[in-house]
């Protein structure tokens, strides 16, 4: 595929947006960044070739495209780290304050 080709190719493919993998010579195209989106592109790969890529070094070349100056998206804005629903600090916590009376605390239901 001749450079002008993926260039276009990958002008589309920002155009369009969303979760879209493109693969030609080798190389996939993955947009948005991001952990799941890795992921994601790391399983394509490995279905197109077949193989553990891993395993085999036969790495693609993965391209994350991210339209902020940074990479995360929203988990880059979480400064009291990932959320959970109804984790065990959520169920101490709970018990403490409900045997304050002072407080009411909502636990999220899975």
């Amino acid at each position: 595929m001749k450079i002008k080709t993926r260039i276009i190719t990958l002008a589309v493919c920002i155009l369009i947006g969303g979760v879209l993998y493109y693969y030609f010579d080798k190389t996939i195209i993955n947009n948005p960044a991001g952990l799941t989106a890795t992921a994601e592109a790391y399983q394509t790969a490995k279905s197109i070739f077949k193989d553990d890529i891993a395993k085999n070094h036969k790495f693609p070349k993965i391209y994350l495209i991210e339209k902020e100056k940074n990479f995360g998206g929203n988990s880059a804005k979480a400064t009291s780290g990932m959320n959970g629903a109804l984790t065990k600090y959520q169920k101490e916590l709970e018990s403490k304050i409900h045997s304050n009376n002072s407080q009411k605390i909502h636990l999220n239901q899975v």
